[in-house]
């Protein structure tokens, strides 16, 4: 194809994808197309005052406020807790070599409507700082990556300049034939979270709470989650090995811009909302309380993964839920279901103070002698 064929072909497409009255009916390759016209020069075009271009409106509306999940959930943690903790600390030194002990903490509240127009709205620059220009409410902002990093607390030089070890290689396929050491065994799938060993299973937790939200399929590791997870395999190993120090930490906000860039072009739920809202409040002019959704600090608990619960196989028989057993079951033994049932539920050895688990129980069994009697 020519050179002005190729410049008429691009004119078509500009033409086709603006002035839209509707984003539903654009495949994945269009909407990218039509994300990346979408500019800040003049003239206006709008019918609201939140939004410059009517696409932007409409990707507002038919796009980010159609999701099921309006944003990807994080929570921050207590790193500290993290350390001190026997089945998180291997987990917690890993993340602390990686550079992200600040980021797991950050904790900011966020107002979903904004996050979810600055996602509409976002046009990044092409310079070396990544100009960002949106709009908060019925006001036009501008920022660039370099400031947004050090309010985070990290470095950003260039898309050009690594700060670190990138995750994210355009044109590259993640790394997924690497991530068989990361599993219980090589039977299972890389790329999935089934059957992941309980360390790197801490860790996909861990990095979904901060660098790498997810809100969609959670079964399935994808991007440059891959990547980060096999990258903290060779941390484990350095720190094992006592060679940690050869390997540099993550490069996070190349991270974040990668991701932030895939999520506006690739039509998903926004990520880092908690973060965004930082550089709402400090270069949007946003409230820090009004509308805002409470970022509650969570932790990591201590449990067998799925396939470990799994290869166990059916709990044995004795005291604890694992011996509730039908009616049918015990009647079949040659004993009254009720009585039987009753025995089963509340063993001798837990009869001082019922378990979580047994006043369920007996709640159910209320409310169903309670049906039963208002049938009667």
């Amino acid at each position: 194809m020519s050179g002005d064929e190729d410049v008429e072909l691009e004119q078509d497409r500009r033409e086709r994808l603006t002035n839209l009255t509707t984003v539903l009916n654009l495949g994945l390759k269009d909407y990218r197309r039509m994300r990346k016209y979408i500019s800040y020069d003049p003239p206006r075009i709008s019918f609201s005052a939140e939004f410059y271009k009517n696409e932007q409106q409409l990707i507002f509306k038919e796009v980010y406020q159609r999701f099921a999940h309006a944003v990807c959930p994080q929570k921050p943690l207590n790193f500290s807790v993290l350390e001190d903790k026997e089945h998180t600390r291997v987990a917690a030194k890993i993340c602390n070599h990686l550079g992200l002990s600040n980021l797991i903490e950050r904790k900011c509240d966020y107002n979903i409507k904004l996050v979810q127009q600055f996602f509409a709205t976002l046009v990044i620059g092409k310079e070396e700082n990544i100009p960002l220009t949106w709009m908060t409410g019925d006001r036009r902002c501008e920022s660039d990556f370099s400031r947004f990093a050090n309010l985070l607390g990290y470095d950003f030089i260039s898309a050009e300049d690594p700060c670190g070890a990138r995750m994210h290689t355009p044109g590259v396929a993640p790394l997924k034939a690497e991530m068989t050491p990361l599993y219980l065994s090589d039977a299972f799938t890389p790329g999935k979270t089934y059957g992941l060993n309980r360390l790197f299973n801490t860790l996909l937790c861990i990095f979904r709470n901060n660098i790498a939200p997810e809100a969609r399929n959670l079964d399935d590791i994808r991007g440059g989650l891959v990547n980060l997870l096999v990258y903290a395999n060779r941390v484990l190993t350095g720190i094992e090995e006592g060679t940690a120090a050869e390997l540099e930490p993550l490069d996070v906000m190349d991270f974040i811009f990668n991701e932030i860039k895939e999520c506006i072009e690739g039509r998903k739920v926004p990520v880092y909302a908690p973060y965004i809202m930082i550089l709402l409040i400090n270069d949007g002019g946003a409230s820090a309380t009004a509308g805002c959704v409470e970022h509650k600090v969570s932790y990591i608990q201590k449990k067998l993964t799925p396939a470990e619960r799994h290869a166990a196989g059916p709990i044995p028989e004795g005291p604890g839920p694992s011996t509730r057993r039908t009616r049918s079951a015990s009647a079949a033994q040659g004993g009254s279901s009720s009585s039987q049932a009753h025995a089963s539920y509340f063993p001798d050895a837990s009869a001082k103070k019922p378990t979580g688990w047994q006043r369920l129980l007996m709640c159910i069994g209320k409310d169903n002698r309670k049906a039963m009697h208002s049938q009667h």
